[in-house]
């Protein structure tokens, strides 16, 4: 039996080694170490045996050191940074962009204070999670306006921009919160929210109030997920 059977067969998920590895091995162990011939055979063949055996090991040695096993050759894809997925561009649908934010985790929230230029301002989320569900909020002297919906990477036009019909919209500064949560946060949509009369149903939350948003983001914790707001408005005129 040779060295490459033997390799071969103790081990099997490895492939035997070159010829010239194995020369290299057998001449460092015929170098005043081969059995004497006048041994009787049972001493030859264990000897010889022993040799090959020696061999197999030289060469295995040989071939571990001088071939070792080469690195992957397909890299790990790095996915595209968060912070990057959800800049905001400089412009959206014709207009300019007037204040943005960016956090790099969701259950979190950004609060924004800007002063429309127009009645065409639009507020638009960026998420880099799909699906991750997103509330707003804004208190005013005269009451409060609450919206909510689902945000992605291709962003999502918040409601509570639609302001065209609002008396004085653009003769005042806003202060507007965005909380955004993962897209599996315990939180109760459509009908099921209705039909809760409390904040918190079945271990899920409504997000009726900014008071109840904050609730479910402490218990969450900050969460994978960046995220952006941006305000556009068409310029001053």
């Amino acid at each position: 039996m040779d060295e490459i059977t033997l390799l071969r067969r103790a081990i099997p998920d490895v492939p035997p080694p070159s010829p010239q590895a194995v020369a290299r091995a057998r001449a460092r162990l015929s170098a005043g170490t081969g059995p004497a011939r006048s041994r009787s055979g049972w001493t030859w063949a264990l000897a010889a045996a022993s040799a090959t055996v020696a061999v197999a090991v030289a060469v295995t040695f040989a071939v571990a050191v001088a071939d070792p096993e080469p690195p992957s050759l397909v890299s790990p894809v790095k996915p595209p940074s968060p912070a990057t997925s959800v800049k905001p561009p400089s412009d959206y649908e014709g207009l300019k962009l007037l204040r943005s934010e960016t956090t790099a985790a969701s259950a979190t929230k950004v609060t924004l204070r800007f002063r429309p230029t127009s009645t065409d301002t639009a507020i638009v989320l960026r998420c880099a999670e799909p699906g991750s569900i997103v509330f707003t909020h804004e208190a005013r002297k005269n009451g409060a306006s609450s919206s909510g919906g689902v945000c992605g990477p291709d962003g999502m036009r918040s409601k509570h921009d639609d302001k065209r019909h609002e008396p004085g919209w653009a003769d005042r500064t806003h202060t507007v919160t965005f909380w955004v949560f993962p897209p599996d946060a315990p939180i109760l949509k459509g009908r099921e929210s209705l039909n809760c009369r409390a904040e918190v149903c079945d271990g899920r939350y409504v997000l009726r109030s900014p008071e109840n948003a904050d609730r479910l983001a402490a218990v969450l914790g900050d969460r994978p997920g960046a995220w952006s707001v941006a305000v556009y408005d068409a310029p001053a005129g």
